[in-house]
């Protein structure tokens, strides 16, 4: 269309005959429909007609408040980290971070480089890569604060095939966290992605 209709609040009018308002209130439908459809499944769609397709959650500067009976998902900024996502329990109970996104990068070595993330649930993922000299490495999980490694996969880089080295756990330390894994049947001077997931 050349002119969209524009929504006009005024319609109709108290004395206005259906036929005289009639491409009036069509307009202002059609500028409703077409309003909704930010964000949102079309009203006129065969499955999820209304639905939220994408949901954006604006900055607070403090803790929501939340009445009885409901709870309030928000965003807000995380001290050293960026915007994060909170759940605060009814009755402004007690405030819960859901998200921490933040990807915090390690020291590296020649054989190994690192990067860490937290998820919901008291999850860790380890992610980087490894390097090779021999037919044996050594994975070192820095920080070392893994109590349980739930997951671990690794992946040839680079254009060459390789096999898949054979992993191990060693032992915990003395405090129960798990600081390395024994890569076996790598292929020298060959280097591999991994990630590792762990609870923490």
């Amino acid at each position: 269309m050349t002119n969209p209709p524009v929504y006009n609040p005024n319609v109709p009018n108290r004395k206005d005959a259906l036929e005289k308002s009639q491409r009036d209130f069509l307009g202002n439908f059609s500028t409703l429909y077409n309003a909704f459809l930010a964000n949102h499944v079309p009203l006129d769609a065969t499955s999820g007609a209304g639905n939220h397709t994408i949901i954006e959650m604006l900055q607070q500067t403090t803790s929501f408040q939340t009445n009885v009976g409901e709870i309030s998902i928000y965003s807000k900024d995380a001290p050293g980290q960026t915007d994060q996502l909170f759940l605060r329990y009814q009755g402004n109970g007690q405030e819960i971070q859901l998200t921490n996104y933040q990807i915090y990068p390690i020291q590296s070595s020649p054989a190994q480089t690192t990067f860490i993330t937290f998820l919901p649930g008291r999850i860790l993922l380890y992610f980087g890569t490894i390097f090779s000299f021999g037919s044996s490495a050594h994975l070192v999980l820095d920080p070392p604060i893994a109590k349980n490694i739930f997951t671990m996969n690794f992946c040839a880089g680079g254009s060459t095939p390789a096999l898949i080295p054979w992993s191990s756990v060693q032992a915990p330390n003395s405090n129960g966290f798990y600081t390395l894994i024994n890569l076996n049947q790598t292929a020298p001077g060959f280097g591999y992605f991994y990630i590792v997931g762990a609870n923490i």
